[in-house]
């Protein structure tokens, strides 16, 4: 009978055993994360070089939200709802990837490598001073991406406010998938860049 008992609860422990290894299987097989970020949109550059060649911008300020303010893809599911895609994510903060690609636009725009970020903090002098707020950066459900920010730029020697807009735009993805989110991203900043570029060749 002992024996009997023993074959049985040997028997219970390896069944409890193969249900965990397989709950561990089926976890391990699950897909792996993937990781984005929005790049630079090469245009043809400027010819209005001669105009600015000696003029330095400073990109001053780039803000974002806090609910952007984290790796995971933001989608917007309806006007009061957003989903977080925990295996979709940012390669690195969003905000300092939005003023990296503002950055590389600027200079590819303007036909200058007399952009510099972080003024406040390098103490580079500059001519003009950018600022970017962003207020809205996100998917919808199906891919494509709204972006929506404020933005200002200011003449250095007085801190002269010379303008000061809302940009808003609606980027349709191509595509499906989060790649497709983050080439519509990309296109949507472009679209700022160029707005941005525009007022500077533009500025007394």
């Amino acid at each position: 009978m002992a024996q009997n008992c023993n074959y049985k609860y040997t028997r219970l422990i390896l069944l409890v055993l193969a249900v965990l290894f397989v709950n561990i299987g089926g976890c391990s097989s699950t897909a792996p994360s993937r990781f984005f970020q929005l790049s630079p949109v090469l245009g043809p550059e400027s010819s209005a070089v001669n105009q600015i060649d000696l003029l330095t911008v400073g990109i001053t300020q780039v803000g974002i939200p806090d609910y952007l303010n984290r790796p995971q893809i933001a989608t917007r599911i309806g006007p009061n709802e957003i989903r977080y895609d925990e295996f979709n994510r940012w390669a690195g903060p969003l905000k300092e990837n939005i003023a990296r690609v503002l950055l590389a636009n600027l200079i590819r725009l303007l036909g200058t490598e007399r952009v510099v970020m972080d003024t406040w903090l390098t103490r580079v002098p500059v001519d003009y001073q950018v600022w970017v707020e962003v207020i809205r950066f996100d998917a919808g459900p199906k891919g494509d991406v709204n972006l929506t920010a404020k933005w200002a730029l200011y003449r250095q020697d007085d801190t002269k406010l010379l303008i000061t807009k809302l940009f808003d735009r609606h980027e349709a993805a191509t595509a499906d998938g989060y790649e497709a989110v983050a080439l519509a991203g990309s296109r949507a900043m472009a679209a700022l860049s160029i707005e941005i570029a525009d007022a500077i060749m533009a500025a007394p």
